[in-house]
């Protein structure tokens, strides 16, 4: 049954992160789109709107550019 139950949880842990990954890339292509002041902007209200320092560290982290462009 805990072996049933640990498959059946990281299949929905894997479709949550292709899930949240897929939602990224997207939000990405979009920011690509805006002018720098616009980006900055947004990156700006995101840290404001984030609940607590975790969070906002993956709002830095989203808006560090990547090695891949």
């Amino acid at each position: 049954m805990t072996q049933k139950i640990m498959a059946e949880t990281s299949k929905v842990n894997v479709g949550l992160i292709r899930y949240i990954g897929a939602r990224s890339c997207v939000i990405k292509a979009m920011l690509d789109e805006l002018d720098d002041a616009q980006v900055e902007r947004i990156k700006a209200r995101s840290e404001a709107i984030a609940g607590n320092e975790e969070v906002k560290g993956y709002v830095r982290e989203f808006f560090r550019p990547s090695d891949e462009g």
